[in-house]
């Protein structure tokens, strides 16, 4: 984590007397997160939760992290692929729902999918879908999720198993679900197991192995 203490409102800002300015262009801005884009304050300027920055650099910003979520610095390089998933989580937690500074960035939600659509890897694909759940439209998410869990996709066990776990009030961002959220994606896996749709066996035995226990 960066222990920057710049926010968007400073960013042209001095630093001291004398000091070169900051700069503040979307390639300045990424070049000062560094290769670990996982800064608060990153965070906070697409949240814009200190300022308020034009929508068309913040989706900038959002592009920029998308396609660094997608093309690692360095590939393979292990460091690249860490790069990858601190820009993909800062998507994430900029426009997650949960009780953080500011407002949640509404773009976050299209970037995941770009990520989920054009990723090679299939980790972060499997990333990226997941935390569909933690941003913007919830019934949006669901319908991607089951969308996923009756194709041919290799994440198709993955979506049903993000599901389960939706419905069980966990996650693996760490950001629980409401109530509402709870109980919509419990209808999800009922519609899953009820119609019969999903063509992966080993995936096809969870949602119904799930209603049998949690009741249908």
């Amino acid at each position: 984590m960066f222990a920057f203490a710049l926010g968007a409102a400073n960013a042209n800002a001095q630093v001291g007397k004398g000091a070169a300015p900051v700069d503040s262009t979307v390639p300045g801005i990424m070049k000062r997160a560094g290769r670990q884009a996982s800064a608060t304050w990153l965070r906070d300027m697409l949240r814009q939760a200190d300022s308020r920055l034009p929508g068309s650099k913040l989706d900038e910003l959002a592009d920029s992290l998308a396609e660094r979520a997608i093309r690692p610095l360095d590939s393979p390089n292990a460091e690249g692929g860490a790069a990858a998933i601190s820009a993909l989580n800062l998507l994430i937690m900029s426009g997650s729902n949960a009780e953080l500074k500011g407002t949640p960035y509404a773009g976050a939600f299209t970037r995941l999918v770009r990520v989920l659509e054009t990723s090679s890897s299939r980790d972060m694909r499997a990333r990226a879908l997941g935390g569909l759940l933690a941003v913007g439209s919830h019934t949006n998410a669901l319908s991607r999720l089951k969308q996923v869990a009756e194709s041919n996709d290799p994440l198709a066990y993955d979506a049903i198993n993000f599901l389960i776990t939706d419905a069980s009030g966990g996650s693996w961002l760490g950001i629980s679900p409401s109530a509402t959220h709870q109980q919509e994606s419990v209808v999800a896996l009922r519609t899953l197991a009820a119609r019969s749709r999903v063509s992966d066996p080993k995936a096809a035995r969870l949602p119904t192995a799930w209603v049998a226990r949690n009741g249908g």
